[in-house]
């Protein structure tokens, strides 16, 4: 531990040591063990690991430019709307759309209702 950029780890074991402290289980405690340094400490094995998602941006960016341009169609159809008969029209448009992106209804069956009580 450097005293200008102590870990994580570091301010763990060492908040651990001064509770153990205060509370008086010190004598039961072997600190030393608490307080030494991890084997292997100053080694990162997470260095030697390859990132498993090297093309982590090219979804997303593809994904953005394809939102913007939706988006752009959508405003350029909104802006191109004048008549009350040409937003009526867009109205039935996106509930069309919006119907054929769920799917036809299903069947009817009996409703079957029973009163149970009244208030």
């Amino acid at each position: 531990m450097t005293p200008q950029n102590p870990s994580r780890r570091d301010l763990l074991r060492w908040s651990a040591c001064s509770a153990l402290g205060m509370s008086g289980l010190a004598p039961h405690v072997s600190l030393p063990l608490l307080a030494q340094e991890p084997k292997g400490a100053g080694q990162s094995p997470r260095r030697d690991l390859p990132p498993l998602n090297r093309f982590s941006r090219m979804v997303q960016e593809y994904f953005i430019v394809q939102v913007k341009k939706a988006e752009e169609t959508a405003l350029q159809t909104k802006a191109s709307l004048k008549t009350k008969e040409d937003a009526e029209a867009y109205v039935a448009s996106v509930r069309e759309k919006i119907r054929q992106s769920f799917g036809p209804n299903p069947e009817r069956t009996p409703l079957n209702a029973k009163i149970t009580g009244t208030v």
